[in-house]
């Protein structure tokens, strides 16, 4: 089997009622198909992604990935279930999905997000190296459709700055609102540092200082979503901005398993070094470590704490591991923060 989604635009094709025979049931219809040809537009190697979309009050989706079009056409992956469900080829080739997540006590709009990549044999979940805004490259890729509509409705003459997410563009915005949405400094304690001849970088490295009590800050590296100049900023990598405060374990992009044992270090500034909080993929506490306690008031110290955390759904959600350390002895003010990307498994 090609790889089923390469990296160009799919064909997007209607189904109507004609086609209800595909469907295995009555209370459910066939919504929509991708079809898209792989690399070298072999014959009787089509491949398309199929969307079932049921008649019921959850608005389940059930999605079909099918390869040799022009043969006898031979199911290679699927996913069943999916509440208030979406399913879409994302712009770099790979499959991405969104559902509102099982175990919500209100059924509201989709807030788990996967992606699927093709790795010879079938499809394998697979992390989107984002952290901030978009912890998922579903939520990178409406985010981006967002922005493109917002441009396209500008007037002749109208600057960028004008429309309504304009700061998801600018790299010191998109930086200044991970400090201020997530770590909740204020916006008059701290500054944003871009590098030289920033307008001209693909990854830029951006210094955040924080001006308040205990001073501190931190680093974030950023690219553009997909690596395209004219896409949206996303934050790949966060860490302290002297080095001083750090995750040891897990590693970047681990996969873990609830209760998960975090390990890291710090200077400490008093009997209490911090707080570790794991998020889920929408910036939501699932499992915090509380205030974590200093054996002496001062000096180089490793702590390591057992973390049970909650997710809303069975299988692997894109995560993130963060290290709020302290120079205020006092685990609700940060003043460095570390951010690891990580698998959550329930």
């Amino acid at each position: 089997m090609q790889r089923p989604f390469p990296n160009t635009i799919p064909k997007r094709h209607a189904i109507g009622e004609s086609d209800r025979e595909y469907s295995d049931f009555d209370c459910c219809r066939l919504a929509d198909a991708y079809v898209c040809a792989p690399d070298d537009n072999s014959p009787g190697t089509l491949d398309a992604l199929v969307d079932v979309r049921y008649y019921s009050p959850e608005a389940k989706l059930d999605l079909y990935v099918y390869d040799n079009l022009f043969g006898t056409p031979a199911r290679r992956f699927s996913v069943l279930g999916l509440l208030k469900g979406d399913a879409l080829i994302s712009s770099v080739g790979t499959l991405i999905t969104g559902e509102a997540s099982p175990y919500d006590v209100i059924k509201g709009a989709p807030d788990l997000y996967k992606e699927y990549q093709w790795n010879g044999s079938t499809f394998g979940q697979i992390l989107f190296p984002g952290i901030y805004p978009d912890v998922t490259r579903y939520q990178g890729e409406q985010n981006q459709a967002i922005i493109s509509s917002e441009l396209a409705a500008l007037q002749p003459g109208q600057p960028t700055g004008q429309i309504r997410d304009a700061w998801r563009l600018a790299p010191g915005a998109v930086t200044a609102h991970l400090a201020e949405t997530i770590f909740h400094w204020l916006p008059a304690n701290f500054t944003v540092t871009l590098p030289p001849g920033a307008s001209k970088l693909s990854v830029l490295s951006i210094t955040v200082t924080n001006h308040g009590p205990g001073g501190g800050g931190f680093i974030a590296t950023l690219h553009h979503l997909n690596e395209v100049p004219t896409n949206v900023f996303e934050v790949w990598q966060v860490s302290s901005i002297d080095g001083s405060s750090r995750i040891i374990n897990p590693p970047a992009y681990a996969r873990l398993t609830s209760p998960v044992s975090i390990s890291g270090s710090s200077i400490a500034s008093g009997n209490i070094v911090g707080m570790v909080v794991l998020y889920d993929d929408m910036y939501i506490n699932v499992g915090d470590s509380g205030t974590i306690q200093s054996p002496a008031s001062s000096g180089y110290m490793q702590f390591e704490k057992a973390i049970s955390y909650h997710l809303n759904a069975q299988g692997l959600e894109e995560g993130i591991v963060a290290f709020y350390s302290t120079s205020q002895n006092n685990a609700a003010l940060s003043n460095q923060v570390v951010l690891v990307k990580v698998f959550l498994s329930a």
